[in-house]
């Protein structure tokens, strides 16, 4: 079975979402999130693309903003675009980089959601994301929800890709000449 139809059928499986939702996908601009694109689009739904631009590396966060959006006009599909003073936000809330930009990210998307811009946030994590996760909640001493790691739909977070393998991933890419 091709990565395409795993993609179908763990989304029915898993039921989270259906084909007249409109998606609202976390693109980074990474592979995995546009292999992600690419999968939404071959199997035809409706979505929108949501890029954070935290400027946290120069002209590299630049390129990674103009390559996505290069990916909307591959696929004639809007792009949200939000640029972040990341380094503040982590000072004035006195957290790490990493969490300043998970919680200025899901606090967009959230806001895009709530203004009707899409009926559920799609995001690229994989299944080796997911086994990350775990370990990470087992060495910092978790309960038993933090070892099941993350969930196929957690609220209006959806994860399509949780049964993929990073390494099938990148051969779809290949195959598909993704950039």
């Amino acid at each position: 079975m091709d990565l395409l139809e795993k993609f179908r059928q763990y989304i029915r499986e898993e039921d989270l979402f259906q084909a007249k939702d409109r998606l609202l996908l976390a693109v980074s601009g990474g592979m995995d999130s546009t292999v992600l694109c690419e999968l939404c689009k071959q199997a035809g739904f409706d979505f929108v693309i949501a890029h954070c631009n935290f400027q946290l590396r120069g002209n590299e966060s630049e390129r990674d903003q103009e390559f996505v959006q290069s990916v909307s006009k591959k696929y004639s599909v809007p792009i949200l675009v939000k640029k972040f003073d990341t380094e503040n936000s982590a000072k004035e809330k006195k957290v790490s980089i990493q969490v300043a930009a998970r919680e200025l990210r899901y606090a967009w998307f959230h806001e895009l959601i709530q203004q009707g811009k899409g009926d559920c946030i799609v995001t690229a994590h994989h299944l080796d994301d997911n086994i990350e996760t775990v370990l990470m909640n087992f060495f910092k001493g978790t309960g038993l929800a933090g070892l099941r790691g993350m969930l196929p739909e957690s609220g209006k977070i959806i994860r399509p890709l949780l049964f993929a393998r990073k390494e099938e991933l990148l051969e779809f890419a290949k195959h598909e000449h993704l950039q």
